[in-house]
């Protein structure tokens, strides 16, 4: 099997570190569904990753270095490469194509989320994005109740070519590389 060119990928000691600076934040279940997504890129981008941008961490990357950011919230992210409203700014300024999106737990908060789906085709060849999976929540027009495989295929225009089910999470990848 050949070696593809990855980035650096957070780990679960780099994880640790932040929950001791936020443990409220840091939980052990945010850590399985990063851990799932990263291991979702390995196993199916079968192509070097030279280029990455993630969208909306709150306050780091999952990749250590050289990954550009959309920060929606300027407060959350400290140099973010872009910073616009991703859900309500179309085109996105973005001005280059990458080899990996990423975009974990933050599709569900954007306006136009079919619009969005779109930008990162065009901006990307490969996607990883999680969203909230059946959470009840109890105000039904939250942004996160009820989310499940059938809102990712009417905002994605398409079913993934691999998906996964962690902690309530649903990760999705996607190869655009194909068409």
């Amino acid at each position: 099997m050949p070696e593809f060119i990855r980035p650096e990928f957070i780990t679960k000691q780099d994880y640790d570190e932040l929950k001791l600076r936020d443990p409220k934040y840091y939980v052990d279940g945010r850590w399985d569904y990063m851990s799932r997504a990263i291991a979702l890129i390995n196993d199916h981008v079968k192509s070097d990753i030279k280029t990455v941008i993630e969208l909306g961490p709150h306050c780091f990357s999952i990749v250590k270095s050289d990954a550009d950011v959309i920060c929606l919230n300027k407060h959350h992210y400290k140099d973010p490469a872009y910073c616009f409203d991703a859900g309500r700014d179309f085109p996105w300024p973005v001005n280059k194509k990458y080899d990996l999106f990423i975009g974990l737990q933050v599709l569900e908060h954007l306006q136009d989320k079919t619009k969005a789906f779109a930008e990162i085709r065009k901006i990307a060849d490969h996607a990883v994005i999680s969203i909230p999976y059946m959470w009840k929540c109890s105000t039904p027009g939250d942004c996160h109740n009820q989310l499940n495989e059938q809102h990712m295929k009417d905002w994605s225009g398409t079913v993934p070519d691999a998906s996964a089910i962690v902690r309530s999470r649903l990760i999705c990848y996607y190869d655009f590389s194909k068409n």
